[in-house]
Formats: structure tokens, C-alpha cells, sequence
């Protein structure tokens, strides 16, 4: 999946855009004065602040209304409401009212410690994740403001107080809350602990709102930039997929994609360039037939008169007559070679095709081109696909004299032919010394050859395997050459099942 994003242009732009947007929201918030925060923890910390000394007044205003016996079924209340967990404690840590927790030492620490001064005290202060808190001289207690107008409490004016524990709850949140309940006129300071059940997952200090602010952010920004993205993507891979077709040779296809700007040039251009190809390869082919067929004539005659030529001379010369006649018996099998590639190209892909029953065709092969070597199959007689019957055995023909071959020798070739989901894969394997891996994709290029095979003993041009794939591409299917372990070489031919 994150491969498929890595090469995807259009996952590619609307993250640079959402990166765009981010960067855009923290130089506003720089311009305006907002404390950037440098650490995640302080960022969650400072966002949900005003929330958290919201919650501590309303909670303190509760108290000054109820007695001591109320303020747990106060804390309750509002840990519903939340979704979290409160505690109300004196500042030595005796716990008042809320959850019955063990307070950790760290958090005891930042209770009981000293009184400070300055502008310093202002500034939060946060221990790392699951480390251990500071010295308490480190955690001073935030000086408290005056009076409140209503109640006569002395609220806190520092940020709560984040603490990071290794066991139990692993964060308490202590704000400063002074305690006074209802009838008394005395007030003891104290700290509201609020104890997260999750810090991410926590409603207070992620709320709803902040969400649905980052959910709007993130939609106005696929709405404006994914039209256009859809739109440049669509045309890539239709242009993707064209060249892809391209390279195989169909030079008639069509992008369909109409724009006035680069992309739709490109698409034009794209378009002008395969029917440009089309022709010139489609003359070459043509002309690469006609010179064969032209060629065969003449060399007929030549083998006539070096037959009638070598019945009238002398012993010493017949000699060079027979190499004269070797070559141009090599000549008439390389014409008809090259004639039979470029009928095999010039057929239309998936014109005329006909079921054809697979059995009868692969035993008729064996006893045609098995030259002697042991080959065996496994094809159900119910196996047909859909093939011109003459190219399809022609490529077969080709397959099974290669193999018989150049790996007659080394062991049994095997032909194997399986059905599934509407395909029939055919594979011819021998045990014989393969190929080197970087020959493997050019296998089937007209006249390639490894150096090995270029003698006159084995014989050949190097077109057997790319009439096969002509062929084959003409009987609307798909052939291939796989290297086996420990050795040999497997051809397989992929058909459209006829059942």
C-alpha cells in the first residue's frame, strides 16, 4: 500500500498540498504571537489549556455551593461528562474528593513543591515520556491571582501542570484549585488531578471541535486540489496504458484524452507518433514478405540446375557443388522462415479464430517435430481454445523442435496444459541447459541468438521464437520463457479457453 502511494503523482501533490496547508497554519500562528509548542505533549497541552481551566472553575464553583460530603458525587458528574478521570487533592496529597488512586511520587513532588516567582512561573514545564520528573525545585508552583469577584477564590493564572509516570496511569494533569466548600470562610489550596484514560483519546483534551476543525481543513483541501488532480492523473495512466499497448505492437490505439493544454498536446503527439510507427513498420513487414516470396522462386531454380550441375561433373568438383547446394538450401529455409514471420505479423490480432480441441493438435506435433526426444503431456482431451488452428500448431511446431534440439538429450520434455478462469496455460518444459538470464526478454526478437547457438551443426536463423510469438500474439494470446530450477527451460503460451 505505501509502495502504491510512493508512485502515485496524484497521493504525491495532495500531500505536498496538505504539507502546504500546515506549513501556511504554523506561520499564522507565529505571525499572531502563538507560542509554537516543541513537543507533542506541550502541543496537546497548550490546545487544550483554556478547556482545562475551564473545567477547574466550574468545578470550583460547584464546591463553593456543596458540602464536603457532595464533592464525589461532583468529580463523578463531571467525569461523565468528560469521559475521564478526576481527583481533588490538598496540596500534601491527601486526597479530598474523586477517584481513589495511588498518587505517584512524581506527581506528589509537584504538589508539594515550593512556591515561585517571577516570570518564570508562567512558562510550563513538562518531563519526558515514561522519565523520571524533575527535582521539585525544578517544578514550581505557579503563584495564584487575586480574588475572584463572585466567590472570593484565588484562581491559578499558570498552564496545568502535564506528568509523565512510568507505571499505573501513564499521564496526571494537576491544576491549582483552590478549595473552599459551602459555610466556610476558610480556603486550602489544593490541585485538581485529572487523569486521562488515554492522552490521545481523551475528549477533554482532544475535543470533538478540534476534530471536526482538522476534519474541515483537510476536506477544503481535497476539494479544491483532487478535481484537478483526478483530471492529470486520469489522462497519465490513459496515456500510461496507450504506450504500454504501443509497445506491443498495436499501433492503432487511441489515448482519448481531450485537453487544450501540455497533456492533451502530449496525448496528440502520442497518438500521430503510433500511426506514424504503424505505417513504417507495417511497410517493413510487408516488404520483408513480398522480398521472401520473390526469393523463392530463384532459389528453386538454383536447386534444380546445382542437382543437374552436380550429375555432370567430375568427382573432384562435386565436393564444392555439395557446399554450394548446402547454402542455398540454408537460404531456402531462411526464406521460408521469413516468410512465415511476416505472415504471422501481418495477421490481425484474434481475427478468424475457431475452437480448437488442444490434444490431438500437441500429439500431432510430437510425431511431426519430436525428432527422436522423449516427450510426454498431461492435457485433458476436453481442453479447446480459441486459436487459428495453423498458427497455433505452427508455434507449437516451432516450441517442441527447439527443445527436442537443443535438450532432446538431457532428459524427457514435458507438455503440460491447465485451465483457470477462462485461460489455458500450455507449457513446454525441457531439462536441458537453459539460457543465460538477460537472454530471457530477448528470446523472442526476430533473428537474436545466443553465441552457443550460432553454428551450423543446430542450425537455425533465430526466427522460430519470434514466429511463435507472432503467432501466438495473432491467436489473441500471450507467450513467455522461464528459467527452471536446477535447470531447463519452460515456454509457456497462454490461450483464451473456448468451454
Amino acid at each position: 500500500m505505501i509502495a502504491r502511494l510512493r508512485r502515485s503523482l496524484g497521493a504525491r501533490i495532495l500531500l505536498l498540498a496538505g504539507l502546504n496547508l500546515a506549513v501556511l497554519v504554523a506561520i499564522g500562528l507565529a505571525a499572531s504571537g502563538v507560542r509554537v509548542p516543541r513537543s507533542v505533549p506541550q502541543a496537546v497541552m497548550q490546545s487544550a489549556e483554556s478547556r482545562l481551566q475551564d473545567v477547574a472553575r466550574r468545578i470550583a464553583l460547584d464546591l463553593e455551593r456543596a458540602t464536603p460530603e457532595d464533592a464525589d458525587g461532583i468529580l463523578q458528574r463531571y467525569a461523565v461528562e468528560y469521559r475521564t478521570r478526576f481527583m481533588l487533592v490538598r496540596n500534601d496529597g491527601t486526597r479530598v474528593a474523586g477517584e481513589s488512586l495511588t498518587i505517584p511520587q512524581g506527581v506528589l513532588q509537584a504538589l508539594s513543591g515550593p512556591p515561585s516567582q517571577g516570570p518564570q512561573a508562567r512558562e510550563p514545564r513538562f518531563a519526558p515520556f515514561g522519565g523520571a520528573p524533575p527535582a521539585p525545585h525544578s517544578r514550581p508552583i505557579p503563584p495564584v491571582g487575586p480574588p475572584d469577584p463572585r466567590t472570593g477564590l484565588r484562581m491559578p493564572q499558570t498552564p496545568a501542570h502535564l506528568i509523565p509516570v512510568a507505571t499505573g496511569p501513564r499521564f496526571w494533569i494537576v491544576l491549582r484549585l483552590p478549595i473552599r466548600f459551602a459555610g466556610a470562610t476558610d480556603i486550602t489550596p489544593g490541585s485538581l488531578l485529572v487523569i486521562p484514560y488515554g492522552f490521545f483519546t481523551d475528549p477533554l483534551l482532544f475535543p470533538l471541535r478540534t476534530l471536526l476543525w482538522v476534519l474541515l481543513g483537510l476536506s477544503v483541501t481535497v476539494l479544491c486540489w483532487w478535481p484537478v488532480l483526478r483530471s492529470i492523473t486520469r489522462s497519465l495512466g490513459r496515456m500510461e496504458h496507450a504506450t504500454s499497448e504501443i509497445a506491443q505492437g498495436k499501433f492503432d490505439t487511441r489515448i482519448g484524452v481531450s485537453r487544450s493544454d501540455e497533456i492533451g498536446r502530449l496525448s496528440a503527439s502520442i497518438e500521430q507518433m503510433a500511426g506514424r510507427l504503424g505505417v513504417m513498420v507495417s511497410g517493413q513487414k510487408r516488404f520483408l514478405g513480398d522480398t521472401a516470396h520473390e526469393l523463392r522462386s530463384p532459389i528453386g531454380r538454383m536447386q534444380i540446375a546445382l542437382e543437374i550441375l552436380e550429375n555432370k561433373v567430375a568427382d573432384p568438383e562435386r565436393a564444392y557443388v555439395g557446399d554450394l547446394k548446402e547454402d542455398v538450401e540454408a537460404l531456402r529455409k531462411l526464406t521460408d522462415e521469413l516468410l512465415q514471420y511476416a505472415r504471422a505479423e501481418l495477421r490481425e490480432r484474434g481475427r478468424l479464430l475457431e475452437a480448437v480441441p488442444l490434444l490431438p493438435l500437441v500429439e500431432r506435433v510430437i510425431v511431426k517435430d519430436g525428432n527422436g526426444a522423449t516427450i510426454t503431456s498431461t492435457i485433458d482431451a476436453r481442453t479447446i481454445v480459441n486459436a487459428d488452428p495453423g498458427l497455433l500448431e505452427r508455434a507449437l511446431s516451432n516450441v517442441v523442435r527447439n527443445a527436442a534440439t537443443y535438450a532432446g538429450a538431457a532428459g524427457p520434455i514435458h507438455i503440460n496444459a491447465t485451465e483457470d478462469r477462462g485461460q489455458v496455460v500450455v507449457s513446454i518444459a525441457d531439462q536441458g541447459p537453459g539460457v543465460a538470464p538477460e537472454s530471457l526478454q530477448r528470446l523472442f526478437e526476430p533473428f537474436y541468438r545466443e553465441d552457443e547457438a550460432r553454428n551450423r551443426r543446430t542450425g537455425g536463423v533465430g526466427l522460430g521464437l519470434a514466429i511463435v510469438r507472432s503467432a501466438i500474439e495473432a491467436c489473441g494470446g500471450s507467450v513467455s520463457c522461464h528459467l527452471r530450477s536446477p535447470r531447463g527451460l519452460e515456454v509457456r503460451i497462454v490461450l483464451q479457453s473456448a468451454r
